[in-house]
């Protein structure tokens, strides 16, 4: 589903949703070679099988058709099992935010990440 400066991709299985991710590109004038990946979920029962992997790959081809440069995405330092996925992908990081998310009243780290297109 694509909408203005957002495109939202689905996996599904027998019409049921079980993945998703969304990518934003930038409208700023300064930054209109950039795009940014967020909300990368798969259902804990479809983990494992490379879904978040094809919909981040699926992401990342869009973004090159748009002629995007960079994109960007940040996880929570502690997810370790995405970290991995964002980095073995082609991800880089670029630096962290210390407590830069707040879950269950407790600071985390947020890793930043980068991929050149």
């Amino acid at each position: 589903m694509e909408k203005g400066n957002k495109v939202r991709l689905v996996a599904d299985v027998n019409e049921e949703v079980i993945g998703n991710l969304e990518i934003f590109f930038s409208r700023h004038s300064l930054t209109f070679h950039t795009a940014w990946i967020s909300t990368v979920v798969v259902n804990p029962n479809f983990r494992r099988r490379d879904i978040a992997t094809k919909m981040i790959e699926s992401a990342l081809k869009i973004a090159k058709e748009k002629k995007m440069e960079i994109v960007k995405i940040d996880v929570e330092a502690k997810n370790t099992p995405a970290v991995k996925l964002y980095t073995k992908v082609g991800f880089e990081e670029y630096g962290r935010l210390e407590r830069g998310l707040m879950r269950s009243g407790e600071y985390v780290d947020l890793i930043l990440l980068k991929k050149n297109l």
